[in-house]
């Protein structure tokens, strides 16, 4: 994955002043200089040749760290690592064979206590999450969930762009999880980075982390006169993630035998895939892989950009070939904005702060137009906000129908109103989910068929046709008969036609269904509540024998999140309004010449 042979090109310059520049083979070591030259020369990615996000490479070296330059500072570093790392020997299954669930739980087997140990703290801190949401202790409830680890923050993390479902005081609170939790200690982060990355050593010696999540913390340095972000792995991470799995593996194999054949949704292989892709987050060389990919899409000469409205692309982070990303660091392009989440939900203490800052203005006789009061304030953030989350879900919508590559974690903190030019930034590639072309032509056509005439006999089909379903459910009349009321009925619970309301009774039972169709297709598309409709869609997973895809429930929770976020922007936002001319659109163009679209066409 790393050793990668590029071409060569001239220095070119990348919309927003970020310089790009090719000419490098990363699979060689890069050379030492003692000043930068005028003019450097980087790397166009392997495989991705859209890409232009590698930047200024031939870096110099950097300074010798004063705080790790002794043998008894590294000797030390690496001893408190290991002591941070109790369960050494599962990191080291781990570093060699990823996430092996055979191996982890043979090594459990062997190791109970540890096992046990972990149960009874995930028991106890879930218990005071119960007390401390039921008293509405949201200060010391956040601390708690960031005790739990990565496996745990994530659905916190997730709950924090759903205000509108959790009430916006909480939601608030969980927006600490995303990258303002504690750091772990800068000593375990040094030696981990004096392990894997020694040049940018340096960047450490303030000991201070600008922003910490469930899985790193990000230090900020310069690097031959460049602001870059240390993105260092938490140490002992791995470890836990894969204790908490084998836990709940448990408990879906437990789950499974009691359930008899009413529950056959693989509960055990939803919990390796939702395992498997905190520990594919983990590899920060995957994801660098994944930032050039993203850009070859979606960036500013990005193949796929005409999908997106103005300005036609979204910023990813800058890399550097000469400091190539490694399993637990990763060094890249310091992007300098603000999280589009802030711009629709404000922070503790900022109307506070607003409010005694227009006040001193009044005190000191600063003479203005108008007074900005601070509904006018959020009003004014959350209608400039618009654009970009509209940005974000078209580009959502785009990954999900017309390219397959799908960023699957873009919650709050990922992503950036950039403040030099205002553009929309992804960041955190560490999950990007690949989308089968089947999949992506079948949800064409279901959301087509649902809308557009309400056929949920043929939503129901088009399961057979993805393999989400056992074909003996659908050849069975009597089953596939239930499945079809019940698609009606979770349609019914998360859609509102406009039409219905403004149409009696009688005509309703009167008309035939081709003039319902009719009337329909020359009607409003539906209102929306995707949580609603998802979560009536799974409850009929247990019954129906459903089969998801690994992807299904990342890819799920990335268009909730987004329409949160377009939600506490503006509360009449409907998504199917979005999502709609993105199904005609490929409905109608059919690229991949499917033969499910085709059908569903005629």
């Amino acid at each position: 994955r790393r050793a990668r042979a590029v071409g060569t090109a001239r220095a070119r310059a990348r919309p927003g002043g970020v310089e790009i520049f090719d000419d490098v083979r990363t699979d060689e070591r890069a050379p030492t200089v003692s000043s930068p030259p005028p003019e450097r020369t980087g790397s166009r990615s392997g495989g991705y040749g859209g890409s232009r996000v590698d930047i200024f490479d031939d870096v110099p070296a950097a300074p010798a760290s004063s705080l790790a330059s002794s043998p008894a500072a590294v000797k030390a570093a690496s001893a408190a690592l290991a002591k941070a790392e109790p369960l050494h020997e599962l990191e080291d299954i781990i570093r060699v064979r990823g996430y092996d669930p055979k191996a982890i739980d043979e090594y459990f087997l062997n190791h109970p206590a540890q096992l046990l140990e972990r149960a009874a703290d995930v028991t106890s801190a879930l218990t005071t999450i119960w007390w401390l949401l039921r008293k509405k202790d949201y200060e010391n409830l956040v601390p708690t969930i960031e005790r739990l680890g990565p496996t745990y923050v994530k659905f916190g993390q997730a709950l924090a762009s759903r205000g509108d479902l959790v009430g916006a005081e909480l939601a608030t609170a969980l927006e600490r999880l995303q990258d303002d939790m504690e750091a772990a200690p800068i000593e375990l982060a040094r030696a981990i980075v004096a392990q894997e990355c020694p040049r940018v050593l340096s960047i450490l010696d303030d000991g201070k982390a600008i922003a910490a999540a469930s899985l790193s913390q990000v230090y900020k340095g310069t690097v031959a006169g460049r602001t870059v972000a240390v993105k260092v792995q938490r140490p002992g991470i791995a470890a836990r993630v894969a204790a908490d799995a084998a836990l709940l593996r448990a408990a879906a194999k437990v789950l499974e035998a009691t359930s008899g054949r009413r529950f056959k949704a693989q509960a055990v292989a939803a919990v390796d895939e939702f395992a498997s892709r905190i520990f594919e987050e983990m590899d920060f060389a995957n994801e660098a892989n994944n930032i050039r990919k993203f850009d070859a899409l979606y960036g500013p000469t990005g193949t796929n950009r005409r999908a997106l409205p103005a300005p036609g692309y979204v910023r990813v982070p800058g890399l550097i070939p000469s400091l190539p990303a490694t399993r637990r660091v990763l060094v890249m392009e310091w992007l300098e904005g603000d999280s589009v989440i802030s711009l629709v939900s404000p922070k503790p203490g900022e109307k506070e702060a607003f409010e005694a800052a227009q006040a001193e203005r009044e005190a000191s006789g600063d003479e203005t137009d108008c007074v900005v009061t601070w509904d006018d304030e959020i009003c004014s953030k959350r209608e400039a906000s618009l654009p970009l989350i509209d940005l974000g879900i078209r580009c959502t919508l785009s990954q999900l129908i017309e390219t397959g590559v799908m960023h699957a974690d873009p919650h709050g903190g990922n992503l950036l109103r950039l403040r030099s030019t205002g553009e929309l930034a992804y960041l955190d590639f560490g999950l990007v989910s690949e989308v089968p072309p089947e999949v992506r032509d079948g949800l064409v056509a279901a959301v087509t068929l649902l809308i557009f005439s309400r056929d949920y006999e043929g939503v129901a089909s088009l399961f057979g046709d993805l393999q989400l379903v056992p074909r003996d459910v659908l050849e069975n009349e009597y089953q596939f008969g239930s499945l079809v009321a019940s698609l009606k009925e979770a349609a019914d619970s998360a859609l509102v036609f406009p039409e219905d309301a403004a149409v009696d009774e009688a005509t309703l039972k009167s008309e035939t269904e081709e003039q319902a169709r009719l009337r329909r297709a020359a009607n409003a598309v539906p209102d929306v509540r995707f949580d609603q409709l998802l979560g009536a869609l799974l409850a009929l997973v247990p019954k129906y024998r459903f089969v998801l895809p690994p992807y299904f429930l990342n890819n799920a929770r990335a268009l909730g999140t987004l329409e949160g976020m377009a939600r506490s922007a503006d509360p009449t936002f409907n998504i199917l309004r979005v999502v709609y001319p993105f199904a005609v659109k490929r409905l109608l163009a059919n690229p991949t010449g499917s033969p499910v679209l085709r059908r569903v066409l005629r």
